[in-house]
């Protein structure tokens, strides 16, 4: 999350500097308390849909789907590493039935870009599950977009692709 916070500070600075110029701003000093609440709120965000992937996965080890009813949107659009696409119900499906049963999602280089309300998530994950019984381990890059809607973030999309 460095690299994101450093982008934004970037980009903030470009902001307090265009509004020194401004009437009323009377000193350098004060430029920067104007981004810090900016840069708290974006860093609160991340930690928040970081917090809310980590319950997912957790969801769907522990196959709880009361929590992934929680997690994910109701218009869910879900693209497995195999190009299958499948909607919220049918992933808690899934997972409930055992026809796709994880047993750990392990993820690294994850990114959070936050756009607003929604927010964009990429990384790699080594997906280790079973699929009608088969083993399986999937190393996928992955795309996932967030949705905020009345304080809560909820997965609006995710995209795999696996990685040879």
């Amino acid at each position: 999350m460095n690299g994101l916070r450093a982008r934004f500070v970037v980009g903030g600075a470009a902001l307090a500097l265009s509004l020194l110029a401004a009437p009323g701003c009377r000193s350098v000093r004060e430029a920067p308390k104007a981004a810090a609440p900016a840069v708290a709120r974006q860093e609160d965000a991340q930690k928040a849909i970081l917090e809310r992937e980590a319950a997912r996965i957790q969801a769907m080890v522990q196959v709880d789907a009361k929590a992934l009813g929680e997690i994910l949107r109701d218009d869910l659009i879900y693209i497995h590493s195999s190009g299958q696409v499948d909607n919220k119900e049918r992933v808690i499906d899934e997972i409930v039935s055992g026809l796709l049963k994880y047993s750990a999602v392990e993820s690294s280089e994850v990114g959070v870009r936050i756009y607003g309300d929604t927010a964009v998530v990429t990384g790699r994950s080594v997906l280790k599950a079973s699929s009608k019984g088969k083993p399986m381990e999937v190393p996928v890059r992955f795309t996932e977009a967030w949705v905020r809607s009345k304080g809560v973030w909820r997965l609006a999309t995710w995209q795999s692709t696996r990685i040879p």
